[in-house]
């Protein structure tokens, strides 16, 4: 029990040697980081954004001094309950970003931030990959994948993050900086700490000088195996420094921190081929995995009946497994790669060939097309969180993964199911890299019953006999051994293997400080403790299993809370709702919520693309501001909807009148002052920049016979904010002449003063506003239109995705109108329906393209860049594309949203030459503007700009 006065005292240490606002101590931000995606819960006391290596060697200064435990979280995507905490929990994500391409693409220098999908994009030009290759690539942070010796589908036991280690800097608990590329450093861990140097040498020593220790490790290494240290090491290493940098490697945060590494990368192969085969059983597939994997596969992922049928709804599968799998079959998605074409197809003739010796029946169609390929991918990589969501009400996911000889793969999968059976965990599902004899497995278990939970302890005993003494094989094979399997390191290493790495952790950690209970631990009940619930919170958000796979692409994760948080959160406080309702407690949490969870979330749709289980926390955010509303703002805000023409043109005159002091804001201490403001105010006083200008009043003229091709809608947006950089020219004014060179005719939807998309109402959760906006909308739209019959293109991203999904509110005869409307953002009508009919210059050399996010979720993303491609030589989309997070107008309200939402890719901008700045939303133009300070304008510009031909083109014609 820590005591107060230690409480104080370590506070007091830390806010004065840590960078300034990085200690946290409210309940709200404890309860955001009590969970992480595995099935543990602890709250922290408190919790620390380290951002420099100084701020972790004070840490580990202060921990030491005051008897504190620290525990490191990277991206918390861990299973086994490796990141969370129950004393000081430190998260290592801002600061630690950087990112360096070595060699040509052949090394990659990495921080612990570093999202390793991000690695890989600056890869992939060069033709290399990042060996660790986890389900949570798009989300896992490299600090995990190091610390867990992450492997994943193509990384096998020759890829892993311990074989690709090139260096590594590292910081010790005794505040020792080491780096292994730093030809010193092993001669500094000898001088600065020679009972480390000398302790590792005489455990390497001892264990090269034992043949059976020597053999025993050197055949657990041979499957993948992630149980305990990496005391392969020991036998790889001769120098004390190279032997802890590979000690740290899995080492789950127990004896250092990681601060950066360098790793070896893969070469890509160019030519791939996969297909997904249908089997009448596991045992099946088991059999042929070892005849594929002599051709040399790049994969062999095997999944059960329960799997298949978890993800059936996925559309474009193969028609076998469209509408699921009867019991007992299973699936074996099997893929080849080469960079000769001529090689490839004949492996897949062979492979074709084994296949139909053992299973004749079957299928099998082996894919290159990327399409289909990416379909029957998305089957795998998204399968355990798709699976997990589908457990039922109050139950926790554990999530579990072992490894067997190939050999005995068969054997041990039966015998797998022979264990589930007896325990009645009938929803039980098997997938997993049968190629490495790998297998996941997940439950779904109430342990709040005693007698579920008692099950449980027994199951892990069992499974333990079964994996080490009948089969010999590895307990954890990739997740780490966490809390999951620390009571079972011993049993699977032996007394004198474990005894070493007792050794170790003394060795490099003497007063205990790292991540207590993880890895290695004296509690022989520690799996069963601390087990997190799940309570029902809303059918929209309760699938979640806070795996963290949408927190990369939140706008609000560097400044308040992720989606993950806000579901956490929100199930913290319906159990304290439960427990004890009423409190001072829970009034300062709801307070608190408000701002963290509700105002600062920009609702923008990418956490459900990036959720396997297609959860949208935003929608929930919106549903939590309509309840906040009272009577007198839902009546303005459905006054403003009747009288919409009357709202544009009073903001438009506001944008007026605030003209003058627009030349002020120029200035970056006048717009501070504005920034604090609205802070300070809570939105009240909005956060004015340079950028915002009015509109022009009147639209260009549009055809008034009946020979029109198109309706074209101007947004509100377009009809109330101008752009400084094209004074002279609307957004309207240029793509109506673009339009009109391309030979189409267009005209406005009628009453178009008084149309809105009801966006701007929705997202503040203004639902009846909203509505009324919809019905009156597609009324005009359907009446317009002919019926339909006429396409309807939208100038901004942001309102061609809501106008695209009016199903969401719409019911009876306006959603039948709706339905028969073709709907169209401007970037996919110029693309599909005017390039064509326009010839084009390459104004310029390079631009930028900052994708919005509705645009991604059109999936028009290439179409916009294939525009862009038209009219200039070069185009680049950022690696660190992201949501702006102005929101409309909550850019505005909460500047520090979109300040925090933007950091990483206008930093990226910032580093380029670029000739021009694009988007297709005026307000997230404006936000990038005030990112980069650079002028990002509306991508019609540029088409407009292209077709314009100058006396001496600067391009060739296209």
């Amino acid at each position: 029990m820590i005591s107060r006065i230690r409480q104080i005292n370590t506070l007091r240490t830390l806010k004065q040697g840590l960078t300034k606002g990085s200690v946290l101590t409210d309940l709200i931000h404890r309860y955001s980081y009590a969970r992480d995606a595995g099935f543990y819960r602890l709250l922290p006391r408190i919790v620390v954004k380290a951002k420099t290596t100084a701020d972790v060697s004070t840490l580990f200064q202060t921990a030491t001094a005051r008897k504190r435990k620290i525990v490191f979280r990277a991206g918390g995507t861990s299973l086994s309950g490796q990141s969370i905490s129950d004393d000081i929990l430190v998260e290592v994500k801002q600061g630690w970003r950087e990112l360096e391409v070595l060699n040509g693409g052949k090394q990659i220098k990495l921080q612990p931030g570093v999202i390793a999908a991000k690695a890989n994009q600056h890869l992939e030009r060069l033709g290399y990959r990042i060996g660790p290759d986890p389900g949570s690539i798009n989300s896992a942070l490299m600090g995990g994948i190091i610390a867990n010796n992450a492997s994943g589908i193509g990384s096998g036991i020759e890829f892993n993050s311990y074989q690709t280690l090139a260096a590594m800097e590292m910081i010790l608990p005794n505040g020792l900086i080491l780096n292994t590329s730093i030809p010193g450093d092993d001669a500094k861990l000898h001088a600065k700490a020679p009972h480390i140097y000398e302790g590792l040498l005489k455990l390497r020593d001892q264990i090269g000088s034992n043949q059976a220790l020597k053999t025993r490790i050197q055949n657990k290494y041979k499957l993948k195996n992630t149980v305990g240290y990496s005391l392969n090491s020991f036998l790889d290493y001769s120098e004390p420094l190279s032997i802890l940098a590979h000690l740290m490697v899995g080492s789950e945060g127990t004896l250092g921190f990681i601060s950066s590494v360098t790793l070896n990368t893969v070469p890509l192969q160019k030519h791939k081929s996969t297909a997904l085969l249908l089997l009448p059983s596991l045992a099946a597939a088991a059999k042929l995995v070892p005849k594929l994997k002599r051709l040399k596969s790049y994969a062999l992922e095997i999944m059960d009946d329960a799997a298949i049928n978890a993800i059936k709804h996925i559309p474009g599968l193969p028609g076998e497994i469209e509408y699921g799998v009867e019991k007992g079959r299973a699936a074996l998605l099997v893929e080849y790669q080469s960079n000769d074409p001529i090689a490839l197809e004949q492996t897949i003739e062979k492979a074709v060939e084994v296949i139909k010796v053992l299973q004749p029946e079957i299928r099998v169609n082996f894919f290159d097309d990327p399409a289909k390929r990416e379909k029957i991918w998305k089957v795998r990589r998204e399968l355990g969180p798709l699976h997990a969501s589908t457990r039922p009400d109050g139950t926790t996911v554990l999530s579990e993964d072992v490894c067997f000889k190939i050999k005995d793969l068969a054997r041990a999968i039966k015998d797998l199911k022979v264990l589930f059976e007896k325990y009645k965990y009938f929803d039980a599902v098997i997938f997993g890299h049968a190629g490495e004899g790998n297998l996941h497995f997940k439950l779904s278990l109430d342990l709040s019953q005693p007698h579920v939970m008692k099950d449980y302890t027994n199951f892990m005993t069992e499974l333990a006999d079964l994996v080490i003494e009948k089969y010999d094989g590895s307990l954890k094979a990739e997740h780490g051994t966490g809390r999951n399997v620390a009571p079972f390191v011993e049993k699977e290493w032996g007394s004198e293997i474990y005894g070493i790495m007792q050794e170790i952790k003394n060795l490099l950690d003497p007063a205990g400080i790292l991540n207590p209970d993880v890895l290695l631990s004296a509690d022989e009940f520690i799996h069963v403790k601390n087990i997190k619930a799940l309570p029902r919170v809303d059918p929209g958000i309760d699938k979640c299993i806070e795996c963290g796979l949408c927190e990369p692409w939140c706008p609000s994760a560097d400044l308040t809370f992720t989606p993950r948080q806000r579901i956490s959160v929100l199930r913290e406080i319906k159990t304290l709702e439960d427990d004890e309702p009423e409190t001072a407690t829970l009034i300062k949490l709801h307070k608190a919520y408000k701002y963290n969870g509700v105002e600062t979330c920009a609702t923008d749709g990418l956490c459900g693309i990036s959720c396997p289980a297609d959860i949208d926390t935003g929608l929930f955010m919106k549903q939590l501001r309509t309840d906040q509303h009272g009577a007198v703002s839902q009546a303005w805000q459905n006054t403003k909807q009747r009288h919409f023409s009357w709202f544009v043109s009073v903001t438009r005159m506001g944008l007026y009148l605030i003209t003058p002091l627009r030349l002020l804001l120029v200035n970056e201490a006048v717009s501070r002052v504005f920034r604090f403001l609205a802070r300070i105010t809570g939105g009240v006083v909005p956060a004015l920049n340079s950028y915002l200008l009015a509109a022009k009043p009147h639209l260009p003229t549009h055809a008034h016979d009946e020979q029109v091709d198109v309706v074209y809608f101007p947004s509100c947006l377009s009809r109330t904010l101008g752009d400084p950089t094209q004074s002279d020219l609307s957004l309207p004014d240029a793509f109506a002449e673009v339009l009109t060179a391309a030979g189409l005719k267009f005209k406005y939807p009628d009453m178009l003063s008084d149309l809105c998309c009801g966006l701007r109402f929705n997202s503040k959760g203004y639902q009846n506003a909203a509505l009324q906006a919809a019905i009156r909308t597609t009324e005009m739209l359907w009446l317009s239109s002919q019926s339909g019959t006429l396409p309807i293109v939208v100038d901004t991203s942001p309102c061609s995705h809501h106008l695209q999904h009016f199903d969401q509110l719409l019911s009876g005869i306006h959603l039948a109108r709706w339905r028969a409307l073709r709907i169209v953002d401007m970037v996919e009508y110029l693309h599909d329906d005017v390039l064509e009919k326009l010839s084009l210059w390459q104004v310029k050399e390079r631009i930028v393209l900052h994708p919005t996010c509705s645009t991604r979720q059109m999936g028009i993303e290439a179409k916009m860049e294939a525009i862009a491609q038209r009219c200039s030589r070069d185009v680049i989309i950022p690696h660190d594309v992201g949501c702006c997070g102005f929101s409309g107008d909550r850019g505005l309200m909460v500047p520090d949203l979109t300040a925090k939402a933007t950091q990483a890719e206008a930093s990226e901008v910032m580093e380029l030459e670029a000739d021009a700045h694009y988007s297709s939303s005026r307000t997230c133009e404006i936000g990038m503007s005030l990112a980069t300070n650079q002028s990002y304008q509306s991508l019609i510009y540029l088409v407009h700009e292209a077709i314009i031909q100058p006396e001496s083109p600067p391009g060739k014609s296209l």
